[in-house]
């Protein structure tokens, strides 16, 4: 079974260049978001932002109307698991994105001509070892510090997968009503600054459209030779808590 894999991204170092990992170890009382590239972070980040004021110490695209409490502990977010492990577990709060591998995979392998493309047999160790570590880090810490958002419950159902963040970052929900009633305009401003900054690396393709937009693009056969091959990669128990959700036909 031949399919198209981008092998660059997941072979990258283990940490990033821009990260401040000083700050990542003797941080308290901050929260943290570990996801993969192109799981909705920049939007999460720019809506917690807003319903907060918590800064997030990155240079993300922001929701044009935020404005920010200088007294609340910031956000931080990497893409990173091994930097994600420096930080104290005890006083910090995690929260982890997920969106569907089939996605993530296939985004990349379309739109990054000047990456290293490989057409051979799925090459799953390579490719998917960033999941799998980003998983397994999620997993040491404490549950009452830790909270999984799923890309696509932030599409479907964004009013009650922000009510759920907020609770768990102990921050009030009035802001809310509000940012879900004008959520179109949110996301487009958040969207277009998106796609101006990343013209380069394609920008934001699906603009969350549709949770299944990419894996459209190859055959269910190809789909399930793909979810055939990370299963067995994966240890059993971490697929079936985080991942077996999406085991599902794709919706043509």
């Amino acid at each position: 079974m031949k399919i198209m894999i981008l092998v660059l991204l997941f072979l990258s170092t283990n940490v990033s260049a821009k990260a401040d990992l000083e700050a990542f170890k003797k941080a308290k009382d901050c929260a943290f978001c570990m996801s993969m590239q192109r799981t909705g972070t920049n939007w999460t980040l720019a809506s917690l932002e807003y319903l907060t004021g918590r800064k997030v110490q990155e240079n993300l695209m922001r929701i044009p109307s935020t404005k920010f409490n200088i007294f609340k502990a910031p956000m931080y977010v990497s893409h990173y698991p091994a930097e994600i492990a420096l930080v104290c577990k005890k006083k910090n709060k995690l929260i982890m994105l997920i969106r569907d591998y089939r996605e993530v995979l296939l985004r990349y392998a379309k739109t990054n001509p000047d990456a290293q493309l490989v057409l051979k047999n799925m090459d799953v160790e390579k490719t998917i070892n960033r999941y799998k570590m980003m998983i397994q880090e999620y997993e040491n810490w404490p549950e009452n510090n830790r909270h999984c958002v799923y890309y696509e419950d932030l599409l479907n159902n964004p009013e009650n997968t922000f009510r759920s963040l907020l609770f768990f970052l102990n921050e009030s929900d009035r802001k809310l009503d509000s940012f879900i009633n004008n959520i179109d305009i949110h996301k487009k401003a958040v969207l277009d600054a998106y796609n101006v900054r990343y013209k380069r690396l394609g920008g934001a393709i699906s603009r969350g459209t549709d949770v299944h937009y990419h894996a459209k693009d190859i055959s269910d056969q190809d789909i399930e030779a793909l979810d055939k091959a990370v299963m067995e990669y994966l240890p059993k128990n971490l697929w079936k808590k985080y991942l077996r959700r999406y085991t599902v036909p794709v919706s043509r």
